[in-house]
C-alpha cells in the first residue's frame, strides 16, 4: 500500500478507543470504539499475526476526518483520479441495502448541502451476494438525475470472511470507472443518473469510514474494515493484482479414487468453528 503512496492510508493498529490517524500525511481520524484481531496468516500470509482491524456495529459510529480546507488531498474535482481500497468482513446484506465504508460529504452537517457526496465506496446487498457500489454526486446539484452511482456485477464470497474491494475512476472520464474484488476486475453498470463526464459536487465537509452521518440514515457499515487507504491515481491492473493473498485452499474429494464399497476419512489440524480457515494437508488418511 504504502509504495504505490496513498494520501490517506488507516490500519487500525491502535489496541482501543481513539484517535485513529492516517498512517500517512497529518490526516486525524476520532472513533470511541474498539480494534479486534484483522485478518492473519496463515489463511492472509501478507499481515502480521496481530494485526488489528476496525469492528462496527450499527449503533457503533464511525471515524470522522475533517478535511483540512479547500483544495486539500480529500478534495476530488473533475480531471482528479481517485482509487479507494479495503479490506472487509461484512454482516449479511440483504438485497438492496447499502454499507459505507468511506465517503466525503453527505455527513448532514449544518453549513453544507444535504446531499454533498464528493465520492464514496460503499457495499452493496445484490441478487446472489454482496456487491461493490461507487457513488458521487455532480456538480449541477440538481435532482435525481444528479446521482451518480455504479454497481458491480461480481460479488463477494462467503460471509463472514475477509475480502479486498477497490474502485479506480478518473472524474470527467465516465468510462474510465473500474472495480476490484480480491484483486481481480469485475464488471458493473452505471444504474443511477448514468455515466457521465461532469464534475463532481466538492467542498470541504467531512470524509467518513464507516458511514456517512449518524443513526440509520447514514447507512452504517456492520462488521470489520481493514487497511482503507485513498490515492490521487488509478492503480493499474497489475498492482490490484498483488492486493490479495489467501492460502484458502478447499477440500476436494475425486469420488473416482475411493472404491465403491470403502468410505474415505481424512483428518486435518487447525479447522475453526466456523470454518473459515486456511485448509492444511491432511494429516491422516483412512479407508475402510
Amino acid at each position: 500500500v504504502l509504495a504505490d503512496k496513498p494520501v490517506a492510508y488507516w490500519r487500525f493498529e491502535e489496541a482501543k478507543g481513539a484517535p485513529l490517524n492516517s498512517a500517512v500525511g497529518t490526516l486525524k481520524g476520532m472513533l470511541a470504539g474498539n480494534h479486534p484481531l484483522g485478518p492473519q496468516p496463515l489463511f492472509y500470509p501478507d499481515f502480521s499475526k496481530d494485526n488489528r482491524s476496525l469492528r462496527l456495529a450499527a449503533d457503533d459510529g464511525f471515524v470522522r476526518v475533517t478535511d483540512p480546507g479547500k483544495k486539500s488531498a480529500l478534495d476530488f474535482t473533475k480531471g482528479d483520479s481517485i482509487t479507494l481500497e479495503a479490506w472487509v468482513s461484512p454482516g449479511k446484506l440483504p438485497n438492496g441495502r447499502m454499507m459505507y465504508i468511506i465517503g466525503k460529504g453527505r455527513t448532514g452537517r449544518k453549513g453544507f448541502a444535504a446531499n454533498n457526496q464528493n465520492y464514496a465506496l460503499r457495499l452493496v446487498g445484490v441478487k446472489g451476494g454482496t456487491g461493490l457500489s461507487f457513488l458521487f454526486r455532480d456538480a449541477n446539484n440538481s435532482g435525481e438525475t444528479s446521482w451518480h452511482r455504479w454497481t458491480s456485477t461480481g460479488t463477494l464470497g462467503e460471509h463472514g470472511e475477509w475480502h479486498h474491494v477497490a474502485v479506480c475512476y478518473t472524474f470527467g472520464k465516465g468510462a474510465s470507472i473500474r472495480g476490484y474484488i480480491d484483486g481481480q476486475p469485475v464488471t458493473g453498470t452505471w444504474d443511477m443518473g448514468g455515466q457521465t463526464d461532469l464534475a463532481p459536487l466538492v467542498d470541504d465537509d467531512d470524509l467518513r469510514i464507516g458511514a456517512s452521518a449518524e443513526g440509520p440514515s447514514g447507512i452504517p457499515f456492520v462488521g470489520r474494515l481493514d487497511e482503507v487507504a485513498i490515492y490521487r491515481q488509478t492503480l493499474s491492473v497489475k498492482r490490484m493484482a498483488t492486493r490479495f493473498k489467501s492460502l484458502r485452499r478447499e477440500f476436494i474429494l475425486n469420488p473416482g479414487k475411493v472404491p465403491t464399497d470403502k468410505v474415505a476419512i481424512t483428518i486435518h489440524e487447525n479447522v475453526g468453528h466456523d470454518w473459515n480457515y486456511a485448509a492444511t494437508d491432511a494429516q491422516a488418511i483412512f479407508q475402510q
